[in-house]
């Protein structure tokens, strides 16, 4: 069973890394996130969150975090910061012209945190479709995306049963 709790938030941060290197790239420069304000959002306490969105603002809302990581990401040729909460990790990219870091990547890791429509890890593959309908990017049994408005909702399962939740922006 120990094994398992360490398990589960490894692969929750690998599979968010994964989606950092695929999602983060080539996304059309902007003032604000009005791109993403119609794609999936997070909200955790009473902030909200975009994809897209400039971090500062967001991260001074949220608190000091528990954990953080830098590191140099050559998929963008930029950096990444992943800013690790209660239940939830939070990436941001800055390209490497810029100074201003955009959220490109929020991973539920525990069943504490439910996405805005109340879904949690632990839930059930049925209790997630019952909410989000036939997933747009589907590998039954293991892995459903939902995309909407630049942004992707992905669910990691086994046996049926939620193990990890990624929101991610992606390449239109």
């Amino acid at each position: 069973m120990k094994a398992n709790k360490l398990i589960i938030p490894a692969l929750s941060i690998l599979l968010s890394l994964l989606l950092l290197f695929t999602g983060c790239d080539n996304q059309e420069e902007t003032d604000n996130n009005a791109g993403y304000e119609t794609g999936f959002i997070f909200v955790y306490a009473d902030t909200t969150v975009y994809l897209g969105d400039y971090a500062n603002d967001v991260l001074e809302k949220l608190g000091p975090e528990l954990n953080f990581y830098e590191y140099d990401n050559d998929v963008f040729n930029g950096t990444m910061k992943i800013y690790c909460y209660n239940g939830f990790d939070i990436s941001t990219y800055a390209k490497a012209e810029q100074n201003e870091y955009k959220i490109c990547s929020i991973a539920l890791n525990d069943d504490s945190i439910l996405t805005c429509e109340g879904i949690s890890i632990g839930q059930t593959v049925s209790d997630m479709i019952e909410v989000y309908g036939e997933a747009h990017e589907a590998f039954p049994g293991s892995y459903y995306r939902y995309i909407k408005a630049g942004t992707a909702l992905s669910f990691d399962v086994d046996d049926n049963i939620i193990i990890a939740i990624t929101y991610s922006l992606i390449n239109v």
